[in-house]
């Protein structure tokens, strides 16, 4: 099979997490002590969410679609069929 990708997209532009989406998700995820388990999960410093949570810095896309994925599965849902 010969795909040819020249029209295809680049890059897939995901919608920015929010603080309050983060913490929505991950309290339900992870309880009220979130923080350090979220970092664990995700391979990454406790210290690397802290920043998250204090609005200096934005969540990255890569884990901000793991954190809805892994959201997605606790609920049931497939995270491919989430829009």
């Amino acid at each position: 099979m010969n795909i040819d990708y020249a029209d295809q997209p680049t890059q897939i532009n995901f919608p920015v997490m929010t603080l309050e989406e983060l913490e929505t998700l991950a309290k339900d995820l992870y309880g009220p002590s979130w923080t350090s388990k979220l970092a664990r999960v995700l391979g990454i410093t406790p210290g690397a969410v802290g920043y998250w949570k204090s609005r200096k810095g934005t969540v990255p896309n890569p884990a901000a679609v793991a954190i809805r994925a892994l959201a997605a599965l606790k609920a049931g849902a497939s995270p491919a069929s989430e829009s």
